[in-house]
C-alpha cells in the first residue's frame, strides 16, 4: 500500500458559440495550480504484478471572460480531478 501527493500546474481551454450572435462566440483560457492526494495497492503473484491506484486534486483553474456587448459573460473552471486506473507487469529480478 503506498499514499502520496502531486501538485502541478494545468491548463482548461472552453468554447462558446452563439448561434443567435455569432460574434459573441468566444473560448476561454483556464488555468492554475492543482495539488491533491493519490494512494494505491500493489501485490504480486508468481512474477506477475498488479495493482490499482486512484488519485483526487483540487484546482485552482479558472477564468471568467465577458463578451463584447457586455452582456454576455462566460466561466471556465476545473474545480478538481480525480482518476482511477489499473496497472499489470512483470517483475524480474528486482526490477
Amino acid at each position: 500500500f503506498y499514499l502520496g501527493g502531486h501538485v502541478g500546474y494545468g491548463w482548461a481551454q472552453a468554447r462558446y458559440t452563439d448561434f443567435a450572435t455569432p460574434a459573441n462566440n468566444s473560448s476561454v483560457n483556464a488555468n492554475g495550480v492543482f495539488g491533491g492526494l493519490q494512494a494505491g495497492y500493489n501485490w504480486q503473484m508468481n512474477q506477475f504484478v498488479f495493482g490499482l491506484e486512484a488519485d483526487i486534486a483540487a484546482s485552482g483553474m479558472r477564468r471568467t471572460y465577458t463578451a463584447a456587448n457586455l452582456v454576455d459573460t462566460y466561466r471556465a473552471s476545473v474545480p478538481f480531478l480525480s482518476t482511477v486506473r489499473a496497472r499489470a507487469g512483470f517483475a524480474a529480478d528486482r526490477a
